[in-house]
């Protein structure tokens, strides 16, 4: 799917279960392949990180993803939920049919 341009912010992302003691999951938006500053980190006992400070470029067609890097064999999971906001610029008219 292509996505529009826009600015990527405010990761959240929610485990089913804790990394473990001393170890962790990062997270990272990647777009078209290549990691982006927008990032976190649930570790130890937490099941929830977020970055709210950051936020990144995305351009026309490009493909996104998240990569998920674990740090000291964390405790096995069920999986992951995660979000960001796609901040869309408004160019032209945003409502083509409505006029």
């Amino acid at each position: 799917m292509k996505f529009p341009a826009c600015v990527l912010k405010k990761l959240y992302v929610k485990m089913t279960t804790a990394p473990g003691s001393g170890k962790s999951r990062q997270f990272t938006v990647r777009s078209n392949m290549v990691d982006t500053g927008l990032t976190c980190t649930v570790s130890n006992t937490a099941l929830t990180s977020s970055d709210t400070v950051n936020s990144v470029t995305h351009d026309e067609g490009n493909f996104l993803s998240v990569k998920m890097t674990p740090s000291g064999t964390p405790a096995a999971s069920n999986g992951a939920k995660f979000s960001f906001v796609f901040d869309v610029p408004q160019t032209g008219n945003f409502f083509p049919l409505f006029n």
